[in-house]
C-alpha cells in the first residue's frame, strides 16, 4: 500500500478523533438511551439496526460514553476513505486516487459525517458508494451484499437504490439484462435485510421491524409546503460542503464522468421530490454524495501538472486566505437572534456581512459560530475563478483551478479549526459540557427546562425522569391487532402523559420565545438551563422573564436561571 496514503489515513483518524468528543446530538441521544436500555433495534428511531448493532457491540466492549458510541461511526467513515482510494486508482490511476482520498479525509463534511451517530453519514454513505462502485465495475454479486447492507443501514436505501442500479446498468447492457440485475440486487438485498432485522425482530418479540417499514412508507412521497425552508437547509449543506467540493468538480471531463453526475442529480431530486419532509437535514442527507464529488474533484486537481510554479501558487493563495480569514474572524462580528430569520437576509442584501452564522451539526445543537464574510467570500471568489475559466485558454484554466484550490483548501483548514476548537467565536461544546458539570453537582428545582438541548436532555434524564413508556408494554406480538394498537406512537404519547415522563423535565424551543408561554412560566417557576447557542432574542419575553430570576453564569454562553 502506498505510504502516502498510509501518513493520509494516520491524519484522517486523528482530525475525527479530535472532535469526536464533543457532547451527544439529537440522534445520538437516541443511540445512547438504546444502548443504555439494551434496545438493539433502536425502537426509538424506527429505522434499520445495522448502526445500533454496531453501536450495541462497541458500548458491550468499552462500556458507555460518547466515544464508545461514536467509535463504529468513525470506523465506517474511515472505510469509505479506504473505498474511494481503492476504486478510483483501479479506475483512473494513484495520482487521482490519493487526491480523492485527500479531499475526503480533510474534508470538514466527512470529518461530521464520520464522527456522528446518524444513519446518513457514516454506514449508509459506505454503503451507498460500494453499491454503486460495484454496479459501475459489474461486479452484480457484491453490489447485491452491498445493498443489503445498505437496507440494514437505513430502510430509504429500498427507495433509493433500485433505480439506480438499472439506470447504470442499462448503460452497459440490454433492457432485459439491467431489468434482471435489477431485480436480483433486490432479491439480494431484501433477504440480507429480513434476515438481518426481521428475524430478529421477529425472535425478540420486538414491533421494530414493522415499525420501520410504516416509518419508510410514511415519508414516502411529494409534499414540500414551504420550499424556503428546503432551500435554507440546501444553503446550510453546501456551506459544510464548501467551494472545494462544490466548483472543482464542474472542471472535470463531462464525457469521462457522466455517470457520477447522474448520481449527483438523482440524489438531489430524490431529496427534493421523494422525501415527504418539510424541514429535512440535508446537509445529513447529501454526506453520500461526498465520496463522488471527492472523485470529481480529483479528476480535476490530478491534471494539474506538479510543478513547482503551481506548488508555489496555491501555497501563497492558501496562506493569504487563510490570513485574511483570520482578520475577519478577528473582526467585531455581531451575534444575531436566530428567531429573526429576516434580520440575517437584510444583512446579507445591505452587504453587512459581519455578523456570525450558527453552524449546527446535523440536526443537533451542538455547533460553531463562523463568520458570514468568511463564507460569501470564498464561494463568490470560487464561483467567479470558475466563471473566468470559461472565458480563456487552458493554460488559464489551469491558473483558475490553481487558485480555487488554494481558496477551498482555506477555507475547509478555518472551518475545521472553528468547528473543532471555537479558537475565535467561543467553544459551543465547552459551554454544554459547563452546564452539565453545574447540573450534576446540584439538586435543581424542578421543573427543569432546556433549551432544545439533547447533551442535556440525555444528563437529566436519568435524574429526572420516571419509567420509560417501553417498559409499561408487554412484549410484541406479530400475530396480534392489539399489539399494534399498544405499540402505535398515539398510545404511547397519552401513556407517557399519564406517567408524568415529562413531568419534570421540559424543552423550550424558539416558539415558546413568546407572552403566552412566558406568563405560563411564571406560574410554576423552575430551573432553565441555556446555552446560548444559536443565540436567543435578548429582547424577547423569554430572556426578559430570565433576567428576573436567580443567574448563575457557567460559561460565556452558558447560564443557569433559578426562577
Amino acid at each position: 500500500m502506498n505510504r502516502r496514503f498510509i501518513i493520509l489515513f494516520v491524519i484522517a483518524l486523528v482530525l475525527r478523533l479530535f472532535v469526536a468528543f464533543q457532547p451527544f446530538e439529537e440522534d445520538e441521544y437516541h443511540w445512547a438511551g438504546s444502548a443504555e436500555r439494551e434496545d438493539w433495534f433502536g425502537s426509538v428511531m424506527r429505522n434499520s439496526p445495522l448502526s445500533i448493532y454496531a453501536a450495541q457491540v462497541s458500548v458491550n466492549l468499552l462500556g458507555l460514553s460518547v466515544l464508545a458510541i461514536r467509535l463504529p461511526f468513525i470506523i465506517a467513515g474511515l472505510l469509505t476513505i479506504f473505498g474511494v482510494y481503492f476504486f478510483a486508482r483501479k479506475l483512473a490511476g494513484e495520482k487521482t486516487a490519493l487526491v480523492a482520498a485527500a479531499l475526503l479525509a480533510l474534508s470538514p463534511h466527512h470529518i461530521l459525517a464520520s464522527t456522528q451517530a446518524t444513519y446518513e453519514g457514516s454506514f449508509l454513505a459506505l454503503f451507498f458508494f460500494l453499491t454503486l462502485a460495484a454496479v459501475i465495475e459489474k461486479q452484480y454479486f457484491w453490489s447485491g451484499m452491498f445493498f443489503g447492507f445498505a437496507l440494514l443501514s437505513k430502510t430509504s436505501a429500498f427507495v433509493l437504490f433500485p433505480p439506480l442500479v438499472f439506470l447504470l446498468s442499462w448503460r452497459d447492457a440490454k433492457l432485459f439484462t439491467a431489468v434482471k440485475i435489477t431485480f436480483l440486487n433486490l432479491l439480494a438485498g431484501l433477504s440480507i435485510f429480513f434476515v438481518g432485522f426481521g428475524i430478529p425482530s421477529i425472535i425478540a418479540q420486538s414491533p421494530a421491524f414493522i415499525n420501520s417499514i410504516a416509518q419508510l412508507i410514511s415519508q414516502t412521497g411529494f409534499q414540500r409546503e414551504n420550499f424556503l425552508l428546503l432551500l435554507i437547509q440546501y444553503a446550510q449543506a453546501i456551506i459544510w460542503i464548501g467551494p472545494l467540493l462544490l466548483f472543482a468538480p464542474l472542471f472535470s471531463s463531462w464525457n469521462k464522468n457522466k455517470k457520477y453526475w447522474f448520481v449527483i442529480g438523482y440524489i438531489l431530486l430524490f431529496y427534493i421530490i421523494i422525501v415527504k419532509d418539510n424541514f429535512p437535514p440535508i446537509e445529513r442527507y447529501l454526506m453520500i454524495l461526498l465520496p463522488f464529488l471527492s472523485i470529481l474533484s480529483a479528476d480535476s486537481i490530478a491534471s494539474l501538472k506538479l510543478t513547482k510554479k503551481n506548488v508555489v501558487m496555491a501555497g501563497i493563495v492558501f496562506c493569504a486566505a487563510v490570513a485574511g480569514g483570520v482578520a475577519l474572524q478577528l473582526m467585531n462580528n455581531d451575534v444575531l437572534p436566530f428567531s429573526q430569520k429576516t434580520t440575517f437576509i437584510e444583512r446579507v442584501i445591505n452587504f453587512s456581512l459581519n455578523f456570525l452564522v450558527p453552524i449546527s451539526g446535523s440536526s443537533g445543537p451542538v455547533g460553531f459560530y463562523l463568520p458570514f464574510s468568511i463564507i460569501g467570500i470564498a464561494f463568490i471568489i470560487s464561483a467567479g475563478i470558475f466563471i473566468s475559466s470559461f472565458f480563456d485558454s487552458k493554460k488559464m484554466k489551469a491558473v483558475c483551478l490553481t487558485v480555487m484550490f488554494g481558496v477551498g483548501g482555506a477555507y475547509s483548514f478555518l472551518f475545521y479549526l472553528e468547528y473543532a476548537t471555537g479558537i475565535f467565536n467561543g467553544s459551543v461544546p465547552d459551554a454544554i459540557y459547563a452546564v452539565i458539570d453545574y447540573a450534576n453537582a446540584h439538586d435543581l428545582q424542578a421543573p427543569v427546562y432546556f433549551m432544545r438541548n439533547y447533551a442535556l436532555q440525555y444528563t437529566l434524564d436519568a435524574r429526572y425522569k420516571r419509567n420509560p413508556v417501553l417498559d409499561t408494554l408487554p412484549k410484541f406480538d406479530y400475530f396480534s391487532f392489539d399489539s399494534y394498537r399498544k405499540y402505535d406512537a398515539t398510545v404511547q404519547l397519552k401513556l407517557a402523559t399519564q406517567l408524568g415522563v415529562d413531568k419534570n423535565i421540559r424543552t423550550l424551543s424558539f416558539a415558546d420565545d413568546n407572552e403566552l408561554k412566558v406568563q405560563e412560566l411564571k406560574k410554576e417557576g423552575g430551573t432553565f438551563l441555556i446555552v446560548d447557542f444559536p443565540a436567543i432574542d435578548k429582547s424577547g419575553p423569554l430572556f426578559g422573564y430570565l433576567r428576573s430570576c436567580n443567574k448563575t453564569r457557567v460559561h460565556e454562553i452558558g447560564y443557569v436561571f433559578v426562577c
